[in-house]
């Protein structure tokens, strides 16, 4: 059942867009906390 899951997933471009925006969203994150914290 795993498996037809991870096909299902890997195949969803749903879940591959809200993907991409969690990495932009850790990227932006990571890039503020270094403005805010590395600027100093």
């Amino acid at each position: 059942i795993g498996i037809w899951i991870y096909l299902w997933i890997d195949d969803n471009s749903v879940v591959e867009f809200f993907g991409k925006i969690f990495i932009a969203g850790v990227s932006f994150v990571a890039a503020l906390g270094f403005l805010l914290y590395g600027g100093r």
